[in-house]
């Protein structure tokens, strides 16, 4: 990624798989791109793991993947992309992400994607997050359920419930979200199960429910039901 006149004003980058070597040579290479809107890291591989600190120097970027990319840590200087709409952190499955409490200060997010393993210390504050419309990946082991309560245009939302957090907690904070249309619920034990969400119409369970109540009922406009 060699600095010129043309890649400083570049606007989108999209990269798919690039060798490790590349990113070992170029990690630096973000500061010569300071105009980015768009960067999508589609499996590429980062030396030792590391997504470079000059990420930072991005302050323009409005959407920003590394979808399936291989990177088991996250630089605090993440905090100074505050400008993203479309955030998806979904790297491959492999070692504990270190995740920095950084997402806190991007206010404009409308879709976040968390990723599914993170080191056990992680703590995420969430809540000033007010414009997200889908959220992947919240697990209550690394974040508070009700962080959720202010997430009042959520349309999507994928949770992985742990011990640390109730079912009933959960319905607590998920009663404010009106809009939502998408919910996948991960869990290892619900007891009775109550669904108050009017327009609810694409619903994925995976979780261990010996029975359901008699006085269950499916949301109303529901078009799409995954059970596991």
């Amino acid at each position: 990624m060699n600095s010129n006149s043309g890649d400083r004003k570049a606007r989108s980058l999209l990269v798919f798989g690039v060798e490790e070597v590349f990113w070992t040579q170029s990690s630096s290479g973000f500061q010569s791109l300071p105009l980015l809107r768009v960067l999508n890291l589609y499996k590429v591989k980062f030396e030792e793991g590391k997504l470079p600190s000059s990420i930072g120097e991005l302050i323009y970027l409005r959407v920003f993947s590394l979808y399936m990319a291989q990177v088991s840590h996250l630089p605090s200087s993440l905090r100074n992309l505050k400008l993203l709409l479309s955030l998806n952190l979904a790297v491959v499955l492999g070692e504990p992400v270190h995740m920095p409490n950084v997402l806190k200060e991007m206010l404009e997010l409308r879709y976040l994607s968390l990723p599914q393993l993170m080191d056990d210390k992680t703590e995420l504050e969430l809540d000033c997050l007010v414009n997200l419309e889908a959220l992947c990946s919240f697990s209550t082991q690394h974040g508070s359920v009700t962080n959720l309560l202010r997430m009042t245009k959520l349309r999507t939302l994928i949770v992985n419930l742990r011990e640390s957090c109730s079912y009933e907690t959960l319905l607590a904070s998920l009663r404010e979200l009106r809009n939502l249309e998408k919910f996948y619920l991960s869990a290892d034990f619900v007891g009775e199960f109550v669904l108050d969400m009017i327009h609810l119409k694409d619903l994925t369970l995976h979780i261990y429910m010996p029975m359901l109540h008699d006085q269950f009922r499916f949301p109303p406009h529901l078009a799409h039901v995954r059970l596991t």
